[in-house]
Parts: structure tokens; sequence; C-alpha cells
């Protein structure tokens, strides 16, 4: 069995790459022990990109696998996507996994997010331009644009350290995961890159959970200013306060600190300041969604409706939906996501 955390110290979901092609079966089988028995909250995400076809055409899997508590059950939600290149750089096969799952149930159709993919990468240069293809308003499910992303950012890390060598197969993976000291909230991290050193970082939130509150549109709010750790390897690099009572859903306070921690971790993991480093948990979309899911499980008792609606409200900034699973009706579904017909999942 593999510990995510223990005595503070991460561990990744499967760590060990010297069979690659039953990769897929390990993410969504591999079993865990979440550090908050509580209200578990693990993210486990990776890359692989396997050359063994050629180095000019090779076939990338980006993958994700959620962990959280919901109707007092253990769930994991993988998702999945696999994209093969042609010989001259472009994308002939992008494909989203079956065993998809959403945090919204049937609302995440794999069969529209699956055909979308397929719309808007299969043609498509994979270089400069992916990230604006792959891009959440393009994709329709923060999960894909979230696997996708990093993908392209691990893909351009690998391309600038020579792919390891060229040896078969170049891949990284991350664990998060999440617990709480008295009030305090503490994230713990582990991020593996072929070829560099393993690098454990830790983000803490003093007090957190005793200064946040949930408004009634589903919005997560801090009584007052909460101080922010950052340590790498042991050693704090980060400190500062931030807050969670801005208007909306943006969070400008938080992002703001995120993205400096990552600037930070990609500092020590080697990563050029010329890349944007979108492969990590840190990534604040990603991260404050962990966040309010762990607060609304922990405040709400694993009461599956209001985390629905708190998670909702983080998907429909300005109350209009960014992912499919918080579409409202028909009518915005037509306006949003077009060919996202409701009647299918029902």
């Amino acid at each position: 069995m593999t510990d995510i955390i223990n005595n503070g110290h991460a561990c990744l979901l499967l760590n060990d790459y010297g069979r690659v092609d039953d990769l897929k079966d390990k993410i969504l089988s591999v079993p865990y022990t979440p550090a908050d028995p509580v209200s578990p909250t693990c993210r486990f995400r990776g890359t692989l990109i396997d050359f063994r076809k050629g180095t000019e055409n090779p076939v990338m899997t980006g993958w994700q696998r959620n962990v959280a508590r919901l109707r007092k059950l253990d769930v994991s939600l993988p998702t999945i996507v696999t994209i093969a290149l042609d010989e001259n750089g472009l994308i002939r096969e992008a494909e989203l996994d079956a065993s998809f799952k959403g945090s919204k149930g049937l609302l995440c159709s794999h069969k529209y997010l699956n055909a979308n993919l397929k719309k808007q990468l299969i043609g498509r240069k994979f270089g400069e331009g992916f990230l604006r293809a792959v891009k959440l308003e393009k994709m329709h499910c923060a999960h894909i644009f979230e696997v996708l992303s990093g993908l392209y950012s691990c893909y351009r890390m690998l391309e600038d350290d020579g792919f390891g060598k060229l040896s078969p197969v170049a891949y990284e993976e991350e664990a998060i995961d999440s617990t709480l000291e008295g009030g305090t909230l503490h994230s713990f991290g582990l991020h593996l890159l072929k070829g560099k050193p393993v690098v454990e970082y830790r983000l803490s939130l003093d007090g957190f959970m005793d200064k946040i509150s949930f408004a009634r549109d589903g919005t997560m709010r801090t009584t007052d200013g909460v101080r922010a750790g950052f340590m790498l390897d042991g050693k704090e690099v980060l400190a500062g306060t931030v807050t969670v009572n801005t208007p909306g859903t943006s969070y400008m306070d938080l992002t703001k600190f995120l993205l400096i921690c990552i600037r930070e971790l990609g500092h020590v993991m080697g990563v050029p300041d010329k890349i944007r480093m979108l492969n990590t948990n840190l990534y604040p979309g990603a991260y404050i969604g962990m966040l309010i899911q762990f607060a609304a499980i922990r405040i709400f008792n694993s009461n599956y409706s209001y985390i629905m609606h708190a998670l909702t409200a983080l998907q429909r900034p300005a109350g209009i939906s960014s992912c499919i699973g918080a579409v409202s009706n028909q009518e915005e579904a037509d306006r949003v996501f077009p060919g996202y017909d409701l009647s299918d999942i029902v």
C-alpha cells in the first residue's frame, strides 16, 4: 500500500516506470492512504511521454486521480488523456479515457467532452498555440485543461533537458495531500521529474479553518488575513498574508501567493523561466478547488449538496458556467457549450 504522507513526507502513487504499458490500470487501481482520515483530499497527477515509436511522433499521456470523501464514501475521480503526434508534429489522435469521472457525476459527460477534445485538437500542431487550444474556455472541463496544460509544460521541460537523453520513455509525477494540525492546514507535495532530484514542498495556512466561512452563494471567505508559508525540501522560502474576501470567486490574494510558490518550485527543479510551469497541483485553479473541497467537507460534514454548491460557485465566475458540470439549464448549455444536450445524460 502506498502512503501519501508519513510524518510530514509525501509519497507518489506510482513511482515505478519500469513498465508503462499498464499505466492506466495502475493510475486507476493503485491503493493509497490519505493523510486526513476525516476529509481526505488527495490529488495525484503526472505525464508519460513514450518515444518507443520514434522521437518525432511520441504518444503522450497526461493524468490525474482526484480523491475525496463524498456521502461518507471515498471516491476516486480519474482524468486520463492520451494524444499522439504524427511525423510532422501534428496531433493525429486525442482520447479522453472512458474511466473519466468529473466531480458533478453525469453532468460531466464523457461523450461530449471526448468529442470536443477531438474537435479542438486533432490536426493541430503540437507547439506554440497549444495552450490556447486547451484553455478552459475551449475544453469545457477544468480537469482536462489541467491535464493537457500540465502535459505541455512537462514536454517543454523534458525537451529543454534533451528528454533525459532520449530514453524510450520520459515522465513526471506529483502528489499532494492536505491535513489539519489544530486549525492550520498543511498541504504536502512531492514532485518527480525524470532526470532531476525529487522535490518536496509544503504549503501551510495558519489558523485557516478557524477563519473561514462560506457565503450563501457558496463562495469561501476568511474573517481576516491568514499567514501562508511555503517550504521546499524542509526550508521555508516564502511567507506572507493572504485573504479570501474579494467579491466573486477570483481569490486574487491566494492566487498571487501560489504563483510565487510555483516560481520558487520551478527554480529548485531547474525549470527555465521561459517555460510556464503548469504541471503542478499548486496551479491556482487546481489548488483553490482542492482547498474549497477540503473546507466544505470539514465544515458541512460530508453534506453532498452543499459541497457541490461550493464547487459550483467556483465553476461559475461572474455567473457564467466555465465547466459543463456547472451548467444550469439547456438554454445556457446552448449558449456556452454548443452541442451539449442535457437530455443525453438523464
